[in-house]
């Protein structure tokens, strides 16, 4: 996209290229690159000097540029005069168009470490001795908002946390390279971000997908499309000596790790004394983890998304995910789309394409715009026992409605495999209820006899049996996969890139209290599972049972206990 050509961060690569190979036409190309581009583009006139935060990206390719080139003959005194002008152009159109407010997002940042970047490789422009002091105070604050106290990022957006530890690092590997003092806050911030990717990461486990995410990069120092989240967990582990970190590495060695923090960067294989992740409760930002034999199941019990607008959050409230043996199975739909399909976009970030539960077709969250809610959805657990593999949450995004509606919903990984979940909604009036369960597009599925079941490249892969009390006249299995009206069964890979994929739902009206049940059960075998799932209700007290094969579990639940009461007995 246009913005991406005018981060020109391919001009690091060139100065690599030089590095390496010492031929000088890498040099001189980097150089063109630079005053090509200042040429055309005079400060803050178009498109690449809209804001600050894009002005800020590209001087940290300049900056390189220019400090990588120093000393050289490719770098004549005419060059160098004219980059350092360019800098010094940059860093006042930071200076007078900073993101604040409720934009003060990874916006800001990013265009505080830009202006670190040419106050600490520029040292010669006059203020840049007072754009240090200002980003490097500002940025030690910020690091305390932007990373949360359990190390997720503020912006509830996987990809967003990724990017802003990696402008963080770029930052701390700057200042250490010139003996400059670290702030504390800023390594603290790293180091609990590299214990959620630990988190959330484990061994083998594939990269969630929530919130937006835009492919952005803090700088390109290696050539991948996508920055590898093994990889930033690499680079904390190089910079902090974090062990839950350089567990999330996974063994990577990875190519920012070694140009940032080269004396660091071996940590990322050697440490590995950390024990492997098992279920966790990263509570700040509301993520929730559990684990069994090589399963992961993620469930959101946190805010929409940073400040009053929550740009980057979608509204998920409670969804779940699963995967299994490093596979997705149940899924995050993934960002879709910014601007280019405005109805993409709405989908994307909607409730109804997340693995959750939607009321009356509505958000959870009031949109106002592509990157505005107005009204958000607050989400909280009542009941954790990560032992026993169990997690109660509930959201206030329906009680907006005229006849509130309450959601709340117990997720219980039982022992062997199959998860549970239990969702209970109570209002007074009728509404119709949708529980959706998308798939990865790397899964075929079909509809058998009240069984959804799912094969990847012909064999068995996932069994969900979906259930909902009431009358059965009022319930309907709906799949849909690459549908355009409506706008249904779609997953995003990365920004302005979708795919079909296989969209799973049950959908169902009632009039005062319903409760909706699912079995999730991944499958390695050539066989289906013979498979069952009742609701039974003893006044306020379900019972839900579920059986696999031979297998059978009994599951109490009580959500209006203090706390609530989640019993699962053992199978039998």
């Amino acid at each position: 996209m246009i913005w991406e050509l005018n981060r020109c961060q391919h001009v690091p690569g060139l100065i690599q290229a030089w590095l390496f190979s010492g031929e000088d036409r890498f040099a001189a190309a980097a150089v063109d690159a630079v005053l090509g581009w200042t040429e055309q583009q005079p400060p803050g006139r178009g498109i690449a000097w809209s804001n600050g935060f894009e002005v800020a990206m590209r001087a940290i390719s300049f900056a390189l540029c220019l400090d990588g080139l120093r000393g050289s003959s490719i770098l004549t005194p005419r060059a160098e005069q004219a980059i350092l002008l360019a800098l010094f152009q940059h860093g006042r159109w930071i200076v007078r168009d900073p993101s604040t407010h409720s934009s003060a997002n990874n916006h800001l940042v990013g265009e505080l470490v830009g202006l670190a970047t040419i106050a600490l490789l520029a040292p010669e422009l006059r203020s840049a001795p007072t754009w240090e002091r200002r980003a490097v105070d500002t940025l030690a604050r910020e690091a305390e908002r932007q990373i949360l106290a359990d190390g997720l990022g503020a912006e509830q957006a996987f990809t967003y946390t990724l990017f802003v530890s990696d402008l963080f690092l770029l930052l701390v590997s700057l200042l250490q390279a010139q003996d400059r003092p670290v702030p504390d806050p800023i390594l603290r911030a790293l180091t609990r971000a590299g214990a959620a990717l630990w988190a959330q990461l484990g061994e083998h486990d594939p990269a969630p997908t929530y919130g937006d995410t835009d492919d952005a990069w803090a700088v390109r120092l290696e050539a991948g499309e996508l920055r590898d989240p093994r990889g930033v967990a690499a680079t904390i582990a190089a910079c902090t000596g974090s062990a839950e970190a350089a567990h999330a590495a996974a063994r990577l060695v990875d190519p920012i790790a070694r140009w940032l923090f080269q004396a660091g960067s071996e940590r990322c294989v050697a440490d590995r004394s950390s024990e492997a992740p098992a279920g966790a409760l990263l509570e700040t930002g509301g993520v929730a983890v559990l684990r069994d034999r090589g399963s992961r199941v993620m469930m959101d019990v946190g805010p929409l998304g940073y400040l009053s607008i929550a740009a980057h959050g979608h509204a998920d409230a409670l969804q779940v995910t699963l995967s299994d043996q490093s596979e997705e199975l149940i899924v995050d739909p993934g960002v879709g789309s910014y601007f280019a399909h405005p109805e993409a976009r709405r989908a994307f970030r909607g409730t109804t394409f997340h693995p959750t539960v939607a009321v009356d077709g509505l958000n959870q969250s009031e949109e106002r715009g592509p990157f505005l809610w107005q009204q958000h959805a607050h989400a909280w657990t009542s009941y954790v026992d990560l032992g026993s593999g169990v997690v109660v949450g509930e959201h206030d995004g329906y009680r907006r409605l005229s006849d509130p509606v309450q959601h709340r919903r117990a997720l219980i990984v039982l022992r062997g495999g199959p998860v549970l979940v239990y969702d209970r909604l109570e209002a007074e009036g009728e509404h119709i209820y949708r529980l959706s369960w998308p798939l990865h597009p790397n899964l075929d599925a079909l509809l058998d006899r009240e069984v959804i079941v799912a094969t990847r490249d012909g064999s068995p892969r996932l069994l969900m049996r979906l259930l909902a009390s009431g009358e059965p006249s009022r319930t309907a299995f709906r799949l849909s996969r690459g549908e355009e009206q409506p706008f249904f069964g779609w997953w995003s890979p990365r920004l302005e890139s979708i795919v079909p994929a296989w969209h799973c739902a049950l959908e169902t009206s009632a009039r005062g209290a319903i409760d909706l049940a699912s079995l999730l059960l991944p499958v390695a075998t050539q066989d289906w599972p013979k498979t069952g799932l009742e609701i039974l209700r003893v006044g306020r007290t379900v019972v839900l049972r579920a059986s696999v094969r031979e297998d059978q579990w009994a599951v109490t639940i009580d959500l209006d206990g203090h706390p609530p009461v989640v019993v699962a007995r053992p199978p039998c």
